[in-house]
């Protein structure tokens, strides 16, 4: 008798453990397709950053050939 309590027991454990699992689970899910389009609108807005961090890499790169240079500006 005590061994099918025991065993009730057990499942009764495993079939709570499992809805807990299955609800976080729906819960990442949701998550998960919020982002997906979250960034599937943002497509534009996406070519515009590649497009600032390259005006901006393009600006980086042009005063570092310009550094050496400001040693003979006026103080």
């Amino acid at each position: 008798m005590s061994l099918d309590l025991e065993t009730e027991r057990r499942i009764t454990r495993l079939e709570a453990e499992a809805e807990d699992r299955d609800r976080v689970m729906r819960e990442m899910k949701e998550k998960v397709d919020k982002m997906y389009d979250f960034l599937m609108q943002a497509k534009g807005a996406r070519w515009a950053l590649i497009a600032a961090a390259g005006v901006g890499g393009a600006m980086a790169g042009f005063a570092t050939k310009l550094i050496p240079w400001t040693h003979t500006l006026p103080k």
